[in-house]
């Protein structure tokens, strides 16, 4: 899996004399089995202002849905470490309470 943070801002090609932008090619290959990756946001001011994140994930090892759920548990242990800097390791949430009784369910070996 890849994980990427662009912190940078995004920088406008300049080249004297030359008009330039960026132009989606629309790739329809992931460059990895699983990546997400997170930029910043920022508001008017030029401050602070969240994270968006975004998923590319290889549809041949993937569904939509799987790849989605995996970046649901990342973002929901990214919050967790957030909120609380000294959270113990094995103590921070991968899943959420549904996904839990669901597991929970399904390990029923009575």
């Amino acid at each position: 899996m890849l994980l990427q943070l662009q912190n940078t801002g995004e920088v406008r090609p300049e080249f004297p004399g030359v008009e330039a932008d960026f132009e989606d090619l629309g790739w329809d290959r992931a460059k990895f089995d699983l990546g997400a990756a997170f930029s910043e946001l920022r508001d008017g001011t030029g401050a602070e202002a969240g994270l968006i994140a975004s998923l590319e994930y290889s549809a041949d090892l993937f569904d939509r849905c799987t790849a989605q759920w995996l970046l649901e548990c990342l973002v929901r242990l990214l919050g967790t470490v957030a909120a609380d800097p000294a959270a113990r390791i094995a103590e921070l949430p991968l899943l959420s309470e549904a996904d839990r009784l669901a597991l929970a369910g399904w390990n029923d070996t009575e």
